[in-house]
């Protein structure tokens, strides 16, 4: 993880998104692509995307361990340029698993990956009249990270509506094996 700056931005006035782009302005240079950068929220360190390093062949296990029942969330998984190994056996390179009650809370998939990446972030519905989108960089998305292990970790997530944060809408367990 790739901090863009050690200001802590919860209590400056900024959302999250904001916060991103002012600390990505002050970085010197450009950011590697290969690691989430973080910026710090509330003593923590936050990013809109993850990216682990996995087995370049595997087996993911996403698993739900909480949800706030007033926003429908997601998340995707993306191993482009390698796929995602569906049970009908037709293969993707990204995959969002919606966190619903009337989904199971638990998925598994094989997977193949040459990159050896595992990238996932967050994602929320935004309803707005009788239009329904799909956002990953609201005003306030993101995500903290618990690492239980090399390919095994949980998601705090916070959608991009909930202000202020607590990164409680969405919480489950990424395990590549």
């Amino acid at each position: 993880m790739i901090r863009l700056s050690d200001q802590d931005y919860s209590d400056i006035g900024l959302s999250i998104l904001e916060a991103f782009l002012d600390a990505g302005e002050a970085y010197p240079g450009r950011p590697p692509m290969d690691v989430p950068a973080a910026i710090r929220w509330g003593g923590r360190d936050v990013v809109v995307t993850d990216i682990m390093r996995v087995p370049e062949h595997g087996h993911i296990r996403v698993q739900a361990l909480g949800r706030a029942e007033d926003v429908r969330q997601a998340a995707d998984l993306d191993v482009s340029p390698g796929g995602i190994i569906l049970p009908n056996r037709t293969v993707v390179p990204s995959l969002r698993t919606w966190f619903d009650s009337r989904y199971e809370d638990l998925v598994e998939f094989d997977y193949h990956t040459p990159r050896r990446l595992l990238r996932t972030h967050n994602v929320y519905e935004l309803r707005l009249d009788n239009h329904v989108r799909e956002h990953r960089w609201g005003d306030y998305a993101a995500m903290w990270i618990e690492e239980l292990g090399a390919c095994d970790r949980v998601y705090h997530c916070n959608s991009g509506l909930r202000n202020p944060p607590t990164f409680d809408d969405l919480v489950f367990r990424v395990t590549a094996s």
